[in-house]
């Protein structure tokens, strides 16, 4: 399973690439559109479910880290994500955010962050340097 990829059409505007390191998102946005897309649009409980739990997709990190050792960053930015928020509830309890920053940094990657998480985002910070952007 690869983690790390270069997002298609529009959504190529925001960042060379991306990583989506949750399924489903606790922070229940009423006009997410990520429940209404496959595969998420036909499973079991609907929109409900994809903002019910805030998981660690399996086995991310270790992707994570073979498409890194495969593609070496060279100040490439990556933006976390485009289908849930790096610092929804959940990632206080996960901390995956943090570990997927340490990875792709240590790969030569940027890293660029859009959140609604507010001060839950400010235990990375420290990891952010002049490549990174945080918004």
């Amino acid at each position: 399973m690869s983690v790390l990829y270069t997002p298609k059409g529009r959504a190529r505007e925001y960042a060379p690439l991306a990583v989506n390191h949750y399924v489903g998102c606790t922070h229940g946005c009423q006009y997410c559109y990520v429940p209404t897309i496959p595969p998420y649009k036909f499973a079991e409980g609907g929109r409900s479910r994809f903002h019910e739990d805030g998981l660690p997709r399996k086995g991310v990190l270790a992707s994570l880290e073979n498409d890194c050792r495969r593609a070496p960053g060279n100040g490439e930015r990556v933006l976390l994500s485009f289908t849930t928020d790096p610092y929804q509830p959940d990632d206080a309890e996960y901390r995956v955010t943090r570990d997927v920053i340490a990875i792709l940094h240590a790969y030569g990657y940027n890293v660029q962050v859009l959140t609604k998480g507010g001060t839950r985002a400010l235990v990375d910070l420290d990891l952010f340097g002049p490549g990174d952007a945080y918004a």
